[in-house]
């Protein structure tokens, strides 16, 4: 992600209760990014953009970086969350949905 630092000062930075090093180690990006859009800035997807990210976790990692990764979300989502926003609560159904059905999968291959 680049983009000017008018752009993050203009809507406060990022939200330090997201993010590593929190109580919900996750979804900083997408605060950010939403509030971006709710501010009037627009988002540029550039598919010939490349970015090389080395992968440095143990496999043993895996499942608690997940964790991290679904308790920030629910934290994002906790946020924004509103029944008079109904784009907000589609989005979370669309995950929930998306990630409850290759759960019972995993369940059942690797309790652990």
């Amino acid at each position: 992600m680049a983009m000017y630092r008018s752009a993050i000062d203009c809507i406060g930075g990022f939200d330090e209760r997201l993010g590593p090093g929190t109580c919900f180690p996750a979804a900083e990006d997408n605060d950010l990014g939403f509030r971006l859009l709710e501010a009037g800035f627009h988002i540029i997807y550039d598919p010939a953009s490349v970015l090389y990210h080395r992968s440095w976790r143990t496999e043993k990692d895996y499942l608690p970086l997940r964790w991290g990764y679904g308790r920030g979300q629910g934290a994002y989502y906790a946020k924004y969350l509103s029944l008079q926003d109904r784009h907000m609560m589609a989005r979370m159904s669309l995950d929930v949905v998306r990630h409850a059905v290759p759960l019972r999968r995993e369940i059942w291959l690797s309790p652990r």
